[in-house]
């Protein structure tokens, strides 16, 4: 079975055997320009422009050594889904803050995308996820990620429990070197859960 990334270069026409290069060329290709009037594509080295808006930033799904390198001599930033706290001090945000400093670019966001369930129903909040995330056990960039966090399955990086429970689990990516995060998979359980959870990350963002 194919990853998502070998899916991904076999669509875009790109060699399998060098993914990080296949970034690259990726990355400098052939860029969607919005001009005043509508969108088009033009070739150029990584800029996204509208006249009368900032760049667009670039963000990419880097989780691996060699892309988070692409990522920091190029990207603005990563935001890597199913690396926990531990993956994101020790390996992430590491690789990429120090590929940036030696590219001469900024120091880059790290957007970490974490599912998260505030309920109080736990087991059939974690069945869910368990069935949702168990295709990810399947892909080996993500089984890396999971592994380097010490956890057997994709659904034990997820964190399910109450508003205190996920708020602790969120912090500690902010505390791992996340810059900013994403809550995701919130809708898999129940409508009371996906309010609470989104009810919770609001008050999380405007007390940050």
């Amino acid at each position: 079975m194919q990853g998502r990334e070998e899916l991904e270069l076999e669509l875009a026409g790109l060699p399998r055997e060098r993914p990080g290069v296949a970034g690259r060329i990726a990355a400098r290709g052939p860029l969607v320009r919005l001009p005043q009037g509508g969108a088009g594509l033009a070739d150029a080295d990584l800029s996204s422009r509208h006249p009368q808006q900032p760049e667009i930033p670039l963000i990419v799904g880097a989780m691996g050594a060699q892309a988070l390198r692409v990522a920091g001599e190029l990207a603005d930033g990563t935001m890597p889904f199913l690396a926990g706290p531990r993956t994101l001090e020790e390996h992430i945000v590491p690789r990429i803050t120090e590929a940036a400093a030696r590219a001469g670019r900024p120091a880059p966001r790290v957007i970490a995308s974490v599912p998260a369930i505030v309920t109080d129903d736990i087991d059939q909040a974690r069945a869910a996820a368990t069935a949702h995330l168990a295709f990810y056990d399947s892909i080996p960039s993500y089984r890396r990620v999971r592994d380097m966090e010490g956890a057997h399955r994709a659904v034990d990086l997820a964190l399910i429990g109450d508003e205190a429970t996920v708020a602790a689990g969120l912090r500690r990516y902010m505390e791992a070197g996340a810059t900013e995060i994403t809550v995701a998979y919130t809708d898999i359980a129940r409508e009371e859960d996906r309010r609470r959870t989104w009810q919770l990350a609001g008050e999380l963002t405007r007390s940050a």
